[in-house]
């Protein structure tokens, strides 16, 4: 069986439908994860959008920035937090200012090698 994700063109482009925003990458890789800890086996192509990467490759981004020193252990608790909701909206929790403020830098540090890699558009 031939796998159809993260194939690359001549290019160097990736094929598939980038996602909108870094946000929508995020939540889409966290929601594979969370299948795959449920017992789901995620096959790249079966969606109903092909995408340019594989969840994986969006994880090993984020382990990249925490090497990095880019995010911290901090980062990565909101990063759960989240996408074990989904979403970062609705955040009920005392810290809700600093909450965002730590998803914001998440995300934005993650958008310029999205960009880069064809992930977001």
């Amino acid at each position: 069986m031939v796998e159809n994700y993260a194939r690359f063109r001549y290019d160097g482009r990736p094929t598939g439908e980038p996602f909108e925003t870094a946000e929508e990458a995020v939540l889409w890789s966290l929601r594979c994860q969370i299948a795959r800890d449920e017992g789901a086996r995620v096959v790249a192509g079966m969606g109903c959008v092909v995408r340019p990467c594989d969840p994986d490759d969006i994880g090993r981004l984020i382990r990249g920035l925490c090497k990095k020193k880019i995010l911290n252990s901090h980062h990565m608790g909101i990063l759960n937090r989240y996408g074990r909701r989904m979403a970062m909206g609705g955040y009920v929790g005392g810290n809700a200012p600093r909450a965002a403020h730590l998803w914001a830098q998440i995300l934005s540090s993650l958008s310029p090698e999205l960009q880069v890699r064809g992930v977001i558009r």
